[in-house]
């Protein structure tokens, strides 16, 4: 198990302009107040004038945003984004180019679900000692850290304990997950996630395929729990 006690303030104190930790910069503060107090002037002294600028700012806003949604839908239907990986491209994938491959689970309070995703990863057609799995769990999620102990992990695997710190989300848990990794590609899979076998493989001719600048790929989403109502 790896446990880095740092990790949740590491980027505040290397590169705090990259941080959360501060939600708001002085400027940001002075502004957001000019204007709540520009608003209560107005309110007070002329308030149906105020009204009428603020539904005649709101309605230019929602206008825009309108809009942007609609040249949305028109390139989602004119024209495909989705990257098709032949078998005989997979096949052409020689053992000695296949890089490391990090992967990143996450997991909250998801004991029942810590065998079933350890075993899909463990499914992938991916050489072991090239996949660098970071099973991601709260320090203090002790049910869930239980039921991990109770699992042989397979090669390639290794539990990775995050502090106990604000926020308690899943991106925290990943941000933490990545300062780790090692891999020349990382993925993330939630704990219901049941990927195709060769998932990784397509992945890698996939970039092959795209610009340079491409650095993330969105893999097409399926569901297998059709009769479950939540």
């Amino acid at each position: 198990m790896a446990n880095d006690n740092e990790n949740p303030l590491l980027l505040d104190i290397k590169k705090p302009e990259f941080s959360a930790k501060r939600p708001l910069v002085v400027w940001q503060k002075l502004f957001l107040l000019f204007v709540f107090a520009a608003l209560a002037a107005g309110m007070w002294k002329m308030p149906w004038y105020t009204t009428r600028v603020l539904i005649a700012v709101s309605t230019f806003f929602y206008l825009i945003f309108t809009v942007y949604k609609l040249m949305l839908v028109r390139l989602s239907v004119s024209r495909s984004s989705e990257i098709v990986v032949s078998k005989e491209e997979l096949n052409s994938i020689r053992e000695e180019d296949i890089p490391l491959y990090s992967i990143l689970v996450p997991l909250y309070k998801e004991p029942e679900s810590i065998k079933q995703v350890i075993e899909s990863i463990n499914a992938l057609d991916y050489p072991p000692h090239l996949k660098e799995v970071q099973i991601l769990l709260e320090e203090d999620d002790m049910e869930t850290r239980k039921a991990a102990g109770t699992i042989r992990l397979p090669e390639g695997f290794s539990i990775t304990i995050v502090p106990k710190s604000f926020p308690r989300t899943k991106p925290k848990a990943c941000n933490i997950g990545l300062a780790k990794a090692h891999g020349k590609y990382l993925v993330i899979y939630d704990a219901e996630d049941k990927p195709e076998h060769d998932q990784l493989k397509k992945a890698i001719v996939a970039f092959k395929k795209v610009s340079p600048s491409v650095i993330c790929l969105q893999s097409k989403l399926n569901f297998y729990n059709q009769q479950q109502n939540l």
